[in-house]
């Protein structure tokens, strides 16, 4: 049976039942301490248990209270005063705080009383470890009451997650508002043995210990005390987990959150399953590598329920594997290592403003320490397609679907254009429609080859070159279209595939902005005959510095390998019979080679692709969301069946709809005026018909062009569409780590009140 079919056929038997119990003797239990805990939950589970004949409840233990919370309950101030004048109870319900569990369990086991405890299941490992030894000695069970382990909704994680395949990564949000950090024995860590990470996240560590197994590494730990007070654990955890098989976890909890959120995302090869609050989701990829929405799961599960669970499979003695003590004792090690990673620096750090945080990108993580330093010590330079290189461009073509395809890795991604310009066999003479609107070295590789640029216009919502402009622009010496996914937005590339192919004309995709990008489930840099990518700086997909491009034709290929790869990658590439195999030695006389430290970090963010991807659309909707209300911030443009990769978010400012008086400018000077310091009008990219290297390239390259070798036949009221886009436009990065998400939610809080206080004031 099918996972899906398997957790179907749960949800229908509903699984444990807390009615009548009619097959065994009742038991009794002793509730050993009274916080507020048991008295609002725990009592309540138990005495519906009490009426369904499954308990019976003998007696309380707690020194510090008086009266008893039920009718006619006799209460002890210790477990051995109980027992005293008492039976041995068959289960004990033990509630205390963290360092009492130590000095009232062994009278218990001695007792030969089955314990049923609160997490956590000790204060350390070593405790954790002790504790199993005794219970084992008097043979009593010992049960840690993680109520998650009850839940149909983590059931759910763990009947689908075989359909995800290899999973790549998981990251976690948890966070409560907890208003007086300082109050109670929580706040003493010789009391609690920790904060966040033993209380509220032994619930969330214990899940991702029993989905993905006992064997770990702790890679990054960060503990913080987020507000003034008297208290000194810790309130907040940023935690990074390596489980065996290569599965990466990224952990949040806070206890100073601004929210309560519950949040899961799994990625796979297959998928994503995702958890959020009571609805869980199970996106699974189709044959063209498009996530398709597969299943949902919605309950609501009040902790009294997973309670009432958790006591009847305890007192049933059924379901052995939740009650696996050697569970609870990988999960203390966790924590313990956790802490030791983190507690060096915790009285000392304090969580940052989140819109201080400074924009960085690719985000330089452990394992991209790990990645460049095993390359460090593998070697500096390689020759051909060996090492990181050939796993590069191998798991490149696989990412899009292409294994067919030659990709190759260049030294820049303006480089990656020069070389596929080059191989594609544009030369002087020829006409190439190139977009109006992009970074100017979409277009300038070509001024090195002799080519005339047709600038076409954008279209005025989206920046990217506007498919019904392009037919208009073809004539006689049209060689190429170029188009470049601004922004990580897919150009309308069906219109566009069908015009050059109507026209018998080369398509060339600069994808420098949208790498992972689709269209109806087909990656970006796959539509034509050729595309490149940079790898540089903060592109969704960084290495620092680099490029790579692909195409699907040998000879392309071949000719890229002479522009800037000779000697061995030429010699052991290029079939030994070809032409240019006489060139092999020399190519044509460049270098292109990339630096494999740069690769070596590429490849690892490569692997993590789907998982940043997820993040950044994430990131997108909260801001698309919040600035909602704003009539003159106009979210992005996205066609039906387009998935944009999110280099950057563009807003258009649209001054009809805004208050009198309001520009662009003011309204990004106010924003940042109040610490929001990512947001940017972007200048470099912008229309380039006035540049000069278009209009006179023979004042700098006149051994390719010759004086007025073409007529310049452009000006600005041509580019109606451009001009408005970029006088509008408002950029942000993309945040792509859940670590990051306050700094979302600040910036996006920020950017709306701005707006609200603006639409609130006449301006004069």
């Amino acid at each position: 049976m099918s996972p899906i079919l398997q957790f179907r056929e749960l949800r229908r038997s509903s699984g444990l039942s807390t009615g009548s119990n009619s097959k065994h003797d009742e038991q009794t239990c002793l509730i050993v301490g009274l916080g507020q805990r048991t008295k609002k939950k725990a009592i309540p589970s138990l005495l519906k248990l009490v009426k369904d004949g499954w308990v019976q409840i003998t007696g309380a233990v707690d020194p510090f209270v008086q009266t008893a919370p039920i009718d006619k309950l006799s209460l002890y101030p210790t477990v051995n005063d109980f027992l005293k004048v008492n039976e041995r109870p068959t289960v004990a319900y033990v509630a205390v705080p963290h360092h009492e569990y130590k000095n009232v369990l062994p009278g218990l086991f001695e007792a030969g009383t089955n314990v049923l405890k609160e997490k956590p299941v000790a204060c350390n490992s070593s405790e954790a470890v002790e504790l199993k030894r005794q219970a084992d000695a008097h043979g009593v069970r010992v049960g840690v009451l993680c109520q998650r382990r009850f839940s149909r909704r983590y059931n759910a994680l763990e009947g689908w997650i075989p359909l995800l395949g290899k999973i790549s990564s998981v990251q976690v949000v948890e966070t409560i508002d907890v208003a007086e950090l300082a109050e109670g024995w929580r706040a003493r860590k010789g009391l609690a043995g920790g904060g966040v990470v033993i209380d509220m996240g032994y619930h969330m560590l214990d899940q991702l210990v029993g989905l993905f197994g006992e064997q770990f590494t702790v890679r990054h730990a960060a503990l913080m005390k987020t507000r003034q007070g008297d208290y000194d654990v810790d309130d907040t955890a940023h935690v990074s987990v390596e489980f065996a098989q290569g599965v990466n976890a990224t952990v949040v909890l806070s206890r100073s959150g601004a929210k309560n959120e519950e949040r899961i995302s799994i990625i796979g090869e297959g998928g994503i399953l995702s958890l959020d609050s009571d609805l869980v989701r199970l996106s699974l990829r189709d044959d063209t590598g498009s996530l398709t929405p597969t299943e949902e799961y919605t309950v609501q599960e009040p902790s009294s329920v997973l309670l009432e669970r958790g006591l009847v499979s305890f007192m049933d003695g059924v379901d052995a594997q939740k009650w696996d003590l050697n569970r609870d004792i990988a999960v203390m090690k966790l924590i313990d290592e956790i802490y030791r990673l983190g507690n060096e620096s915790l009285d000392t750090k304090v969580a940052q403003d989140p819109l201080t945080k400074a924009w960085s990108w690719p985000k330089v993580t452990l394992d991209v320490e790990r990645a460049v330093d095993k390359q460090l010590h593998t070697t500096l330079s390689i020759y051909n397609n060996s090492g990181i290189f050939g796993q590069f461009e191998k798991a490149f073509s696989s990412f899009h679907n292409t294994p067919n395809h030659h990709a190759l890795l260049h030294n820049s991604g303006t480089n990656a254009l020069y070389a596929l310009y080059y191989a594609s066999g544009l030369g002087s003479g020829d006409e190439v429609i190139v977009p109006v609107y992009t970074f100017h070295a979409t277009v300038s590789p070509l001024m090195h080859l002799g080519v005339k640029p047709v600038f076409v216009d954008a279209h005025p919502e989206t920046g990217n070159i506007d498919p019904r402009k392009i037919a208009r622009a073809i004539t006689p010496k049209t060689k190429a279209v170029i188009v470049t996914h601004m922004w990580g937005v897919p150009c309308a590339m069906e219109e566009i595939v069908s015009i050059c192919r109507k026209n018998d004309i080369l398509l060339l995709e600069d994808c420098s902005h949208a790498h992972g990008a689709s269209v109806n489930g087909q990656k970006t840099g796959t539509f034509g005959d050729g595309a490149a990518w940079s790898i540089q700086g903060d592109k969704v997909l960084s290495g620092g510095e680099g490029g790579v491009s692909l195409t699907p034709h040998s000879e392309v290929y071949y000719r890229q390998l002479i522009h800037g790869h000779y000697n061995k990658r030429c010699k052991s590439e290029i079939p030994k019979n070809h032409p240019l195999q006489e060139f092999a030695v020399t190519g044509a006389g460049l270098k292109n080679r990339a630096h494999p430290l740069a690769i070596s970090i590429a490849k690892n963010q490569l692997e993590k692709l789907p998982a940043i991807l997820y993040c950044k659309s994430k990131c997108v909707a909260h801001f698309i969301q919040t600035l909602a209300p704003v009539p003159f911030l106009k979210a992005p443009a996205v066609d039906v069946g387009c998935q944009p990769a999110w280099y950057a978010l563009i807003f258009r400012f649209d001054e009809t709809q805004a208050p009198p008086g309001l520009t662009r400018e003011r309204y990004v000077q106010e924003v940042m005026a109040r610490g929001m310091k990512h947001i940017d009008i972007p200048n470099s990219t912008r229309p380039l018909y006035d540049e000069a290297l278009y209009k006179r390239p023979w004042d700098i390259l006149g051994h390719v062009y010759k004086p007025n070798m073409y007529t310049v036949d452009w000006e600005a009221a041509d580019f109606p569409g451009a001009v408005a886009f970029h006088s509008s436009v408002i950029k942000l990065p993309v945040w792509a780590y859940e670590d990051d998400w306050d700094t979302v939610e600040a910036s996006a809080q920020v950017m709306l009140n701005v707006a609200i206080d603006f639409m609130k004031t006449t301006l004069n």
